[in-house]
């Protein structure tokens, strides 16, 4: 009930348009993400998958490409959506047909424990590219797995989550996270990517 709600809510504070995306290699996976990737993906032509349905927090640097929630509508998509309905729920099948029709090589996201990118990449990761980059430690890792070990959750939810390429920080973390047993396919250690940005900026 609590996500039906959530869900009503997301489409009254949305602006609606009716036309499908553009064609792009890059797609941007939930709106966040831009707040990192910014330096490193404003060359190319992108596209920001807007993903939270509960209202974002005010964040100054993501005004500039977010003013409010944006839902795409059009022939196209309602033909997709019709098609992938047996794929997940409404909004799972929502981000697929948009992303199928958007048509990118590369799907790409900074928030590394979001089921929503898991969802999505299990479902397309045969015909997409898709990249989670680490962005903070593997805390959350170690707190479901307390809270399902002593009976405080009944799912495990490190088991839904399902990540085509991992960006990790070090060979330490790719160790961390196959100890936890978070299905990764493969792993690409590269540095910590805000140390990087800090560094470029001073």
């Amino acid at each position: 009930m609590r996500k039906i709600i959530i869900f009503l809510k997301f489409i009254l504070r949305s602006k609606f348009i009716f036309k499908t995306p553009e064609k792009c290699d890059l797609v941007v996976f939930d709106e966040k993400s831009i707040l990192d990737l910014n330096i490193c993906v404003s060359k190319f032509n992108f596209f920001i998958l807007q993903t939270r349905l509960e209202k974002p927090i005010d964040v100054t640097p993501l005004s500039k490409f977010q003013q409010v929630p944006k839902i795409y509508f059009s022939y196209k998509i309602l033909k997709k959506i019709l098609k992938n309905c047996f794929k997940g729920n409404l909004f799972t099948i929502y981000l697929v047909s948009l992303i199928e029709l958007i048509n990118p090589k590369v799907v790409i996201t900074t928030i590394d424990r979001s089921f929503k990118f898991s969802d999505v990449a299990k479902i397309l990761d045969e015909k997409i590219n898709f990249f989670a980059i680490q962005n903070s430690m593997t805390h959350d890792l170690s707190n479901w797995k307390y809270l399902y070990e002593t009976k405080k959750i009944k799912k495990n939810l490190i088991k839904k989550l399902y990540i085509p390429n991992l960006f990790c920080i070090g060979d330490y973390d790719k160790v961390t996270w196959k100890k936890f047993g978070v299905n990764v396919k493969n792993f690409f250690p590269i540095g910590n990517l805000r140390l990087a940005k800090a560094k470029n900026f001073l």
